[in-house]
């Protein structure tokens, strides 16, 4: 989108801070179907202005949020808007950005700590990137996530499940109600299902005072992307690694991605991960 549009407005008064962007999508979402106004809009006020009812509204024009005569909320421009405003830099089909700052170290980097931190080099951007970049699969592997951590990517996740891309997440301790894991999947679980998003989730033992050789441990942390990138690295899907952590990862081209959905492959059909679930119809 231009950088004179009602969208980049908001997204500059944003700041592309995720926990703002959460707050502005979960009222959206809400209202999916629904017919709504600039009048419907107030409570966006707190967190974009004065203006922000009339900056929401024509953003929302810009991406496809409304249509109709009685301007009926959609879900994908919905998805188009929120997952723009995350980033400050990448496109919403990503796939240019992503092949020209392919092979790149990326970064979590705790600010309080270390004064270094380039522009364009955050973990959570790289994984939201290529998110934006799939258009048939995307394999996420992450031992540990918790509700914040998703909520970061969650919006760019609807956005590319709307578009048809099979996500499969495989994590930890997912059948565990009192888990963290298993309250943040319930939340991706409701919000595919209602989208109609093809998602599959699976479960490995965490191996926590158990023989590694017949109870290994999950513990890669992986976004692959259609085959052709791939993101490796120590951090999870949790707040505090896409956000105060000291982490680190690599984002890599065709022939690592490759290698990495041959493999991914090999684990779903093993005893080593097991389904809990899957929205696909």
């Amino acid at each position: 989108m231009e950088g004179n549009s009602r969208t980049a407005v908001l997204r500059a008064r944003l700041g592309c801070d995720p926990e703002l962007v959460a707050r502005l999508a979960a009222p959206l979402w809400a209202r999916v179907g629904r017919t709504v106004g600039v009048a419907d809009l107030s409570w966006v006020r707190p967190l974009a202005g004065e203006e922000g009812p009339e900056i929401l509204w024509r953003a929302l024009e810009e991406a496809g949020g409304v249509s109709g005569v009685e301007s009926r909320l959609r879900a994908d421009g919905v998805a188009k808007l929120c997952s723009s405003l995350v980033l400050s830099d990448v496109s919403t089909s990503g796939s240019e950005t992503v092949e020209e700052r392919a092979c790149r170290i990326v970064w979590t980097l705790p600010i309080a700590h270390v004064a270094h931190a380039r522009r364009g080099s955050s973990y959570r951007d790289a994984i939201i990137e290529l998110i934006n970049y799939s258009n048939k699969l995307l394999f996420i592997i992450s031992p540990f996530v918790d509700s914040s951590g998703m909520a970061a990517i969650l919006t760019p996740l609807l956005s590319a499940m709307l578009r048809g891309v099979q996500v499969t997440l495989v994590t930890h301790d997912a059948i565990n109600l009192a888990s963290f894991t298993s309250r943040a999947i319930e939340e991706l679980r409701r919000e595919a299902e209602r989208v109609g998003g093809n998602l599959a989730v699976y479960s490995a033992e965490a191996g926590t005072g158990r023989d590694r050789q017949t109870h290994p441990l999950l513990h890669a942390k992986i976004v692959a992307s259609d085959g052709k990138k791939v993101l490796i690295g120590s951090a999870n899907l949790t707040s505090h690694a896409l956000a105060s952590n000291f982490e680190a990862g690599v984002l890599l081209g065709v022939e690592s991605a490759e290698d990495v959905l041959h493999t991914m492959d090999d684990l779903l059909k093993s005893h080593f991960v097991y389904l809990v679930f899957s929205t696909a119809n």
